[in-house]
């Protein structure tokens, strides 16, 4: 037993230091990777919705002129107050065409409001969707009745 004793107390304990150091470094290495690779997800997710947000932009200006084209060619068109949706590519866009003297103040009660001041004009609304981005564009058209003229007096984008 005692020649046991001995072989034990001879044995070299210099590696145990070995194992917390790479327990150390390794630690710093994963949580250094890991807050790049979330500093790049939002450095790309930020570029990416801006691209997302110019192309609901879009997106709202192609609803905008869908909806003039629908009153040039139909000078009456939206006897009753319209909306709808249109397909811009993979995006969207909801227009909502309110009829005279009306105007949309939100958007779930479109073109319940009366404005004395849009006698003769109308209002188009148009919110363009691109994934989780929305964009909202505002369109005031003058209709001359008599001599069909069409006229853009306004288009603005408003807050969504």
């Amino acid at each position: 037993m005692s020649d046991v004793k001995c072989q034990m107390s001879n044995v070299n304990n210099s590696g145990v230091a070995v194992l917390p150091t790479i327990l150390l470094i390794g630690g710093l290495l994963v949580s250094i990777s890991v807050s790049l690779l979330f500093v790049s997800y939002f450095f790309g997710q930020g570029s990416f919705g801006v691209k997302l947000s110019n192309e609901a932009l879009a997106a709202a200006q192609a609803g905008i002129s869908d909806a003039v084209m629908r009153v040039v060619r139909d000078k009456n068109y939206n006897t009753a107050n319209s909306s709808y949706s249109l397909a811009v590519g993979s995006r969207s866009a909801q227009v909502i065409v309110c009829q005279e003297n009306r105007k949309t103040s939100s958007i779930s009660t479109p073109c319940g409001d009366i404005d004395n001041t849009l006698a003769g004009k109308r209002e188009i609304t148009s919110i363009g969707s691109a994934f989780n981005k929305k964009r909202r564009l505002k369109a005031i058209i003058n209709v001359n009745d008599s001599s069909g003229e069409i006229k853009t007096e306004l288009v603005e984008e408003t807050a969504y």
